[in-house]
Parts: C-alpha cells; sequence; structure tokens
C-alpha cells in the first residue's frame, strides 16, 4: 500500500517536536550560565594598620579584571566630632560628586599615600564601562587604645539603624573615642557647658553632647538635637541613688566617653601590617555608609577618693536621628535600676595624658518609637556590653589636640606601582 510522503514527513516533523517537549519537561531548566565578569577591586597591602599621627601610610590594591575598568577613585571618610561624616574624594566616577570628577586618577595606579592625622576610612571605587562599582575598604586606627562591643544586641533592628554587619556586634571595634571631662576642682564650680565647644553654632548650647532624641516620630527624624553642655542627670538615675550618695552640687554629668564607627558592610578579613592588622571590607556595591556611636556619662562625688556612677548611656544613629538611652525617654515598663548594668571605670596618668580604662556588663538602652508607617514600636531596646581600654581624655575648655585630629588631609598616588608621582 503506497502512503503519502508528505504523510509520512509531518509525522516525522511532530515526533521530533513532541521528542523536544519531553525533554524540556524532564529538564531542570537550569542550563549553564556563566555571570558577566566583575572588577573585584581588593585593598592587598597596608603599609601599617595602627599608625602614628603624620605617619605616611601606603595603601595598594588590586583589580582581578582590570581590562574592564572606565574608571577607579578614592574615598577617606573621617567621623567628625559633631556625628557628621567628612569625605574626600579624588577621582571621577559617576558616583561622586560633580565638582570632584574633573580629577581622574591614572586607569594603571594601583597604590596611594596618606598622611595619617587620626582614625580614618580609606575606600577604593573602581566603575565598569556598564557603571557597576566594585569596592574595597580599610579601617586605619590609634595604636593602642580600643573601645569594641562585646554585645549591642537590638530588639527591633533598624532602630537604632545600622549600616554594617549585624553579625560582627557581638564583638565590634569602634573607630575612635575620647572622653571629655569638666576641668574644675569641686562640683559647685561647674557651669555645665563643655566651653570649647560653645563658639560651634552646629551645637546648642542647652542641649547635652553629644545629642539625644526628644520625640518618638521618625517622621520628625526623633527630635534630634546636638548640644555641647554635658547631659542632665535624668530624675531616674537620681532614684537609684540615696541621697546620702549624691554628694555633688551640679545637675550634669561631669564627664562623658564617646565612641563613634563608620558602619560598612561586606565581608571582612583581617591584613597583616607593619603594624597593627588592618581590617579590610570588600563592599557590597549598594551599601549605604552612616555612623554610630555609643556615649557614657559620668558623674563624680566629691569626695576623696571620688566614686563614678554612669548616669546614662546612649546608642545612637545621627544620621537617623535616633538615640536610644537607659534613662532618657526610656519608660521601662519593669523596673528603673540597673539599667546601666554592672560597671567599673579607672584613669591613669601616662605623661601629660589622662587615660580611661573600663567595662560595662549588662547594661539596657531604649526609647519609644513611632515609624514612618505610623507602626508603634513602643520601647525598642538595646542591650550594651562594652569594653574600652586608654581612651584620651580632654578637659572641657581645651579639645585642640581632639579638633585637630578630624579632617584628613589630601591623597598621593604612590610610586609603589604608580609612576605617574603626586596627583
Amino acid at each position: 500500500m503506497n502512503i503519502d510522503k508528505r504523510i509520512i514527513k509531518l509525522i516525522g516533523i511532530f515526533t521530533t517536536l513532541t521528542i523536544g517537549l519531553l525533554s524540556l519537561l524532564g529538564s531542570n531548566h537550569q542550563g549553564t550560565f556563566t555571570p558577566d565578569p566583575e572588577l573585584n577591586v581588593k585593598i592587598v597591602d597596608v603599609s601599617n594598620g595602627t599608625p602614628s599621627i603624620n605617619e605616611s601610610v601606603i595603601v595598594t590594591w588590586d583589580i582581578e579584571n582590570p581590562d574592564l575598568l572606565k574608571t577607579q577613585g578614592i574615598r577617606l571618610v573621617s567621623l567628625l566630632i559633631d556625628g557628621n561624616l567628612s569625605t574626600f574624594y579624588q577621582g571621577c566616577l559617576s558616583s561622586y560628586p560633580e565638582a570632584v570628577q574633573a580629577n581622574c586618577l591614572p586607569e594603571d595606579q594601583r597604590a596611594a599615600s596618606l598622611n595619617f592625622r587620626g582614625p580614618v576610612t580609606l575606600i577604593i571605587d573602581a566603575e565598569d564601562e556598564n557603571g557597576r562599582i566594585s569596592s574595597s575598604a580599610v579601617k586605619l586606627q590609634l595604636a593602642g587604645m580600643s573601645f569594641k562591643t562585646n554585645q549591642l544586641e537590638f530588639t527591633n533592628p533598624g532602630y537604632p539603624r545600622f549600616t554594617g554587619q549585624l553579625a560582627e556586634l557581638s564583638e565590634y571595634e569602634f573607630d575612635k573615642a575620647f572622653g571629655i571631662y569638666a576641668n574644675v576642682n569641686q562640683s559647685s564650680e561647674e557651669n555645665g557647658r563643655i566651653d570649647d565647644l560653645q563658639q560651634y553654632p552646629v551645637f546648642e548650647q542647652d542641649q547635652a553632647f553629644f545629642g539625644l532624641s526628644w520625640q518618638p516620630e521618625e517622621t520628625l527624624q526623633f527630635g534630634f538635637r546636638k548640644g555641647s553642655a554635658f547631659p542632665m542627670l535624668d530624675v531616674s538615675f537620681l532614684e537609684t541613688l540615696a541621697l546620702e550618695n549624691r554628694i555633688w552640687n551640679s545637675n550634669h554629668a561631669d564627664l562623658i566617653i564617646h565612641a563613634g564607627t563608620i558602619a560598612l558592610n561586606g565581608q571582612v578579613e583581617w591584613l597583616k601590617t607593619n603594624g597593627g592588622d588592618a581590617k579590610v571590607y570588600t563592599m557590597n556595591e549598594a551599601s549605604n555608609i552612616e555612623p554610630l556611636f555609643i556615649q557614657i556619662d559620668v558623674r563624680s562625688t566629691d569626695q576623696n577618693p571620688t566614686t563614678l556612677h554612669i548616669s546614662d548611656i546612649h546608642v545612637g544613629n545621627p544620621a537617623q536621628g535616633l538615640v536610644v538611652s537607659s534613662y532618657h525617654g526610656h519608660l521601662n515598663p519593669t523596673s528603673a535600676t540597673n539599667l546601666t548594668g554592672e560597671y567599673d571605670i579607672t584613669f591613669q596618668e601616662v605623661g601629660n595624658a589622662l587615660l580611661s580604662n573600663g567595662d560595662i556588663k549588662g547594661a539596657t538602652t531604649g526609647f519609644n518609637v513611632t515609624t514612618n508607617n505610623n507602626q508603634i514600636l513602643s520601647t525598642v531596646r538595646t542591650g550594651v556590653s562594652v569594653l574600652w581600654s586608654n581612651i584620651p581624655l580632654y578637659p572641657d575648655n581645651d579639645l585642640s589636640a581632639l579638633l585637630s585630629t578630624q579632617y584628613p588631609d589630601a591623597i598621593q598616588s604612590s610610586s609603589a606601582n604608580s609612576s605617574d608621582g603626586p596627583t
């Protein structure tokens, strides 16, 4: 019997399509996917991770796929005494301010040097032809001093906001720390002001240093105010002491210990250097950078030897405006006692310097929060345990040594990997 050849051809086509569809249905649809290569910039060498003041530091980096490089740049980020971030740019990345974009780095530059004036974060940015940015950062810190958390736990992550990695906070080293004390003999001589900060209009003279939240609404940036006065003693703190233990004539704390950090998000590793080890980050491209601070308020007694009481503890993000405290604005529904935990504070004189050491275990800070979405979180809390050593203390009427290290110097290209000379 003869079969139409066209029918045989159609049957063959149908069979081929059926087998093909069945093979697709039986597959996992994953196939083989090769992602586009990335620049992958990485800091590979630092001459000293804990340099001395005015020491020249050389930072060297590498780019895994340099053929993709369109342009590169450097950011120097410092944390200022008013809680703001000061950023020095060098390079012409599209994400940099227009005013600095004319100052491009040579594409083959792989090292830079800076004159170290104080704790600073140096970030290397590299941009490819598609606008993708790869970044690596290193934190340079002072040797011999340390302020770190053994506990920093948020009941409501994001309040206050931390732009670093939450997993790090069980033991997190802050970038810089300092203390300011009322330079008087007796509390009756105190005026409650940090005298050397009165000249700066960014600080309100009748508000507490560094700053506090006064409103629960996130839409109002929590009513955050910055001040140049020693913090007032909260009535909830005073109620924890018997009258015979309040041996002073002032309504203010007379010492603050303040620590701040620039919170970076990314993979972290330690890099061996000729000095102290350097903390290097491979940063996430879209990560924000914001500051976080911890402040400890102290009240001393008029007796010899004096007794030191922690009168409040604060944890806050000045960019967000939220500061959670042990006593200020903290309505504890259970008990107002022991919010500052167990603590010990000591001082020592080294040459002309006055240094502080101490630790706090199991403190609690909190504040009422109403979010941007009008969600009432009641009292959000942060559990705090910290340990510090060799923190320098400055008299309130002479902060010149502290203020002189606020801003970074300009960056220079290094002859280590570049022949272009200073930029």
